[in-house]
């Protein structure tokens, strides 16, 4: 009976690890494509100045990108998700930001 237990407990706890091993890897599949989509570099904490970037932010489990920069307007553009699909389009509507969880900074212009 003790086996079992002890069975139970060690195949929820990889089951666990699995999930979150996998989650994190797509996660980083996720940043590669979009650096190489939007040709950035990985952001390092540096001084962003008048650099265009992008942070990247998570809603209902699907992540995606806005581009910015503090020096800059940008016109209305099109949001895409990790799938290079349409996440929304930033003149009709919100597009979730608000109820988005903001995982930082990315990326930064090369």
């Amino acid at each position: 009976m003790k086996t079992i237990k002890l069975f139970c407990i060690v195949s929820s706890i990889l089951i666990t690890l699995c999930f979150i091993r996998c989650e994190s890897n797509e996660e980083n599949m996720c940043i590669t494509y979009f650096l190489d989509e939007f040709n950035m570099k990985p952001y390092n904490g540096e001084d962003l100045d008048c650099k265009t970037y992008i942070r990247l932010y998570e809603f209902e489990k699907t992540l995606f990108t806005l581009m910015n920069n503090h020096c800059a307007d940008f016109a209305p553009f099109t949001v895409f998700d990790c799938n290079g699909e349409e996440f929304c389009f930033t003149s009709i509507g919100p597009c979730h930001i608000q109820e988005s969880i903001d995982q930082g900074i990315i990326g930064i212009e090369k």
